[in-house]
């Protein structure tokens, strides 16, 4: 600001724009002391400098020739590398950008709705063109979503900015046969056009590593019964999103969900021996192989077949046709005893 010798007086301002050596022209008044040009464009040399005018002296002081540097940035994007969830419910993120010496600040972001945006990181004169934030206190939620921007000395941003949306897990669980669990997740990003290529991982009760189960350019699955039938407790699950570009390598992590459906069998009312279905056996689902006990009995009350294998049916060897009583206990996972009966038909 210019302080007049006059007080109290007006000050004005006159911007004046000089493009690759052209002659000086003033292309703006203002009394403020800051001046936005919108569509400038940032590949041209220019030089500016300022007059100041006071009305009652009608005096005037010019300022020094400031000089504008086309910016060329080199050919390296801005994008995210990785985005997964920590431990602890927080967030890391690693992202990558250009350096240059017309990049003041690195700014990462973020929303739940696109329109109002927090600074989760900011960087002055980065040095490094690779980035890693880890935040503890941003919580996990399905409606964020990540920004990059890069940031002159004004404050304002230039080039392209890249976005991300958290790749957010859900699941829905089948309670009644035949048992699936319906996942289904984001893949979102700043380029649509972009394919995505998604991995689904699972890791079953009491086991420690990731298994890979499908992967795709999917955005949903159904876990079917015949993987699950023998398990018992917690499964856990996440997705990893990959770019299928070559050009740009990230992976966008969802949380980990655990799911525990209640156990249940599938059971069978009648099975013919000579026919397809020639073993009589209840499914299981999410049902311990421990302490499970099978029993059939006929009208007379005897035990004609007894196990307790969970995979083992009974094949009807030697039994007349009719209808028998089967009685099935079993403990689930929190150890809860539970007893199940009723009557099948042996078909003939």
């Amino acid at each position: 600001p210019y302080t007049s010798p006059v007080i109290p007086d007006r000050v004005s301002y006159t911007l004046y724009q000089s493009v690759n050596e052209s002659p000086w022209y003033a292309i703006a008044q203002t009394t403020l002391t800051q001046y936005r040009i919108d569509g400038f464009d940032t590949h041209q040399n220019a030089k500016f400098f300022i007059r100041a005018f006071t009305s009652a002296k009608n005096s005037s002081s010019s300022s020094n020739i400031s000089t504008f540097t086309a910016v060329t940035l080199p050919d390296f994007s801005l994008h995210f590398n990785r985005i997964e969830p920590l431990e602890n419910d927080g967030v890391c993120i690693a992202f990558s950008h250009p350096l240059h010496p017309s990049i003041r600040w690195v700014e990462l972001s973020y929303s739940k709705n696109l329109t109002t945006w927090q600074t989760l990181y900011q960087v002055a004169t980065p040095n490094h063109s690779y980035q890693v934030v880890n935040s503890s206190h941003l919580k996990p939620d399905p409606s964020l979503w990540f920004r990059l921007r890069l940031l002159d000395s004004c404050y304002q941003s230039f080039g392209n900015e890249a976005f991300k949306k958290w790749n957010w897990l859900n699941a829905r669980i089948s309670q009644f046969a035949p048992l699936y669990i319906d996942l289904n997740w984001s893949n979102h990003s700043s380029d649509t056009l972009l394919q995505v290529q998604s991995q689904i991982f699972r890791k079953n009760p009491q086991d420690a590593a990731w298994n890979l189960i499908e992967s795709g350019s999917i955005q949903r699955y159904l876990d079917q019964p015949d993987s699950l039938s023998l398990l018992a407790g917690e499964l856990h699950y996440k997705v990893l999103n990959l770019s299928a570009n070559p050009q740009v390598s990230d992976s966008i992590w969802s949380q980990a969900i655990q799911v525990e459906p209640e156990g249940f069998f599938f059971i069978p009312n009648a099975f013919c021996p000579e026919g397809l279905n020639a073993v009589w056996r209840p499914i299981p689902y999410f049902i311990p192989a421990r302490d499970y006990s099978l029993q059939i009995f006929n009208r007379a009350g005897i035990c004609v077949f007894e196990t307790q294998l969970v995979n083992e049916g009974w094949n009807g060897y030697l039994a007349s046709a009719g209808q028998y009583l089967y009685r099935i206990s079993y403990k689930n996972s929190k150890q809860k005893a539970f007893v199940r009966s009723g009557t099948l038909t042996l078909l003939r």
